[in-house]
């Protein structure tokens, strides 16, 4: 007969620290087969012990009380999804699109699979415990997915305030449409809806993406715009150019580029948005742009000095 082992609490192989970690694991699973036959108010102590098969004394060797039990189950629910988002990217081919549809796919077979996980979703915000977590777990999987249709840098200059409404408004229509599916409330395939919901976030990430950042050029250009003639923290901007529509970082970059005569923008066209923003990519117009010395948009600071010759990009009046 196996004996507990006092100096290292070692018992039929398992440590002390194992034996916990598996009786938290049947509590969380216990309390996610009750949420799924009666609901999320289904979910008490006596319940859960009960449905786990542990003494009631277990339950709070791992949780303080039923508010910290919904949590690590939500926790281990985020957990299972983004594992199979993950793995699913991991398994699609290279394009994109693939992997954006392998991740919605997996989504769709997960909530499909395991009708506990939905009708838990489907309650979580109706309980106190989950309500903050809910809205900043789910746009991590958009985000997961959406990451795959455009590279990391433009995710990184990107304007963050506008992403992360994108992101956000992406997950809360997602998150229904996955819902309303789950309760057979369209008559689809799962493979059209899979279509669907990945053209739905194709659209507002290609749309977004083209009004990203346009191309900056010149012979060394980095990601905030800096050149080889402007390199201070402060050089983050570049300029729209009347005469070719390019953007560069400044006129030596462009007369060193380009065969043609620079032209400046005549004062009548200052609303042109002809200027961007290197630290968040976002456009500005003429007019904005001489009247602050701060980004409107993330509030980076421009590099005073260019003020002084505005004259050969634009038609100020200065003499």
């Amino acid at each position: 007969m196996s004996t507990p082992n006092p100096g290292h609490g070692v018992y039929r192989g398992r440590t002390l620290d194992d034996r916990v970690e598996k009786r938290r694991s049947q509590l969380v699973d216990a309390a996610l087969t009750l949420i799924g036959d009666s609901g999320t108010p289904a979910v008490t102590m006596r319940a859960v012990t009960r449905t786990a098969e542990l003494s009631p004394r277990y339950f709070y060797e791992s949780f303080d009380g039923r508010a910290a039990l919904l949590q690590a189950v939500f926790d281990a629910t985020m957990a299972r999804f983004q594992a199979e988002v993950d793995k699913a990217i991991s398994a699609a081919s290279i394009d994109p699109l693939d992997q954006t549809r392998a991740a919605i796919a997996a989504v769709c077979e997960m909530l499909e699979s395991d009708a506990r996980t939905a009708r838990f979703l489907r309650e979580a915000m109706a309980e106190e415990a989950l309500r903050d977590k809910l809205p900043a777990a789910l746009p991590r999987f958009i985000a997961t997915a959406s990451m795959q249709l455009t590279d990391e840098t433009w995710y990184r200059r990107a304007d963050p305030t506008r992403l992360q409404l994108d992101i956000s408004a992406l997950a809360g229509a997602l998150t229904n449409l996955f819902l309303d599916w789950t309760d057979g409330r369209f008559d689809i395939t799962r493979g059209e809806f899979v279509d669907y919901c990945t053209a739905m976030v194709t659209d507002v990430v290609r749309r977004r993406q083209s009004r990203a950042a346009p191309s900056v050029f010149g012979p060394v250009v980095d990601g905030q715009t800096r050149c080889v003639h402007y390199r201070t923290e402060l050089d983050i901007v570049a300029i729209q150019f009347a005469c070719c529509k390019k953007f560069y970082p400044c006129y030596q970059c462009h007369d060193e580029c380009e065969a043609h005569p620079r032209e400046v923008w005549p004062s009548n066209w200052f609303d042109e948005e002809a200027i961007l923003c290197g630290a968040c990519s976002t456009r500005i117009s003429i007019a904005t742009y001489l009247n602050v010395s701060t980004c409107p948009h993330c509030g980076a600071v421009f590099n005073p000095g260019c003020k002084l010759h505005s004259e050969l990009y634009f038609d100020t009046g200065a003499q």
